[in-house]
């Protein structure tokens, strides 16, 4: 059973366990809804796009997607597909990771190699065998503590994306996704480095053009590192009729104050 080490505890997130399961438990309480957003928070939960840079930056806005996971049977052992993206490893297609556990400072999370669910052998030209893909990655791996928090009992199927196609990945994922125990999370910020009011215009686009189902305009003006986990999301939502609900939006500059190159985030909910 291989076991991944935390890459990112310390940088991206409390490597103690106690501050680490405060400042999340603080980011759940914090997350509140807005009236109009409660009236569309109808049905159950299935998927969720959560951003993933350092919590004092975007923890707040993972809270408000995260909390909506509270919401759900405890009794059940979860399945978790998590899309996150390879920032430092290019390849075409997905890594996968083999059975075996990945630690953080809340403990072990089991994780199983998604090829068994998904009908794919060991040469498959999507789901790919490069587990060193995912040593240094931080876009799962930060997630990895509010799942801890929120679900009661989860196995986690991770998938690192570099070049693939979306479309191709969620057509090859359905079935396993449309299991009733079957969540997906997918991990991407939105704009990056673009001044405060720049940012606003560009996200707005993007997260309008997810919520409203627009695929060609995500694709065209969608601006996202983890543009393709998103994509893949929405041709699985178009798929099962699932709807998605914007659940928040802030950058940088509202939760870390410089405003001259800002990143975007947003917790967005598949219902």
């Amino acid at each position: 059973m291989q076991i991944r080490e935390p890459a990112v505890a310390n940088q991206f997130y409390p490597g103690d366990r106690a501050m680490l399961k405060q400042d999340i438990l603080r980011y759940l309480a914090s997350a509140e809804f807005s009236e109009d957003v409660l009236d569309k928070l109808k049905g159950q939960v299935k998927g969720l796009i959560v951003p993933h840079a350092g919590y004092l930056y975007s923890g707040g806005v993972a809270g408000h997607g995260f909390k909506l996971l509270k919401k759900l049977d405890r009794d059940v052992e979860w399945k978790v597909v998590l899309i996150g993206l390879s920032h430092s490893v290019p390849f075409n297609g997905g890594p996968v990771f083999p059975d075996g556990a990945w630690k953080t400072p809340l403990g072990e999370v089991a994780v199983r190699d998604i090829r068994s669910e998904v009908g794919a052998g060991e040469d498959d030209d999507l789901f790919l065998n490069i587990p060193e893909a995912h040593t240094d990655e931080h876009s799962l791996e930060v997630q990895l503590p509010f799942l801890q928090v929120c679900l009661n009992r989860f196995v986690v199927y991770p998938l690192a994306l570099s070049s693939v196609r979306p479309d191709f990945l969620a057509e090859r994922l359905a079935e396993f996704v449309s299991r009733e125990d079957v969540l997906l999370v997918v991990s991407s910020d939105l704009s990056h480095f673009l001044p405060y009011e720049e940012a606003l215009d560009v996200d707005r686009e993007t997260v309008e053009g997810i919520v409203g189902m627009n695929i060609e305009k995500v694709i065209e003006k969608g601006d996202a590192c983890g543009l393709k986990g998103i994509l893949a999301s929405m041709f699985l939502a178009e798929k099962f009729g699932w709807k998605p609900v914007a659940l928040d939006y802030k950058n940088s500059g509202d939760t870390a104050g410089d405003r001259d190159r800002v990143v975007g985030y947003t917790s967005i909910a598949f219902l």
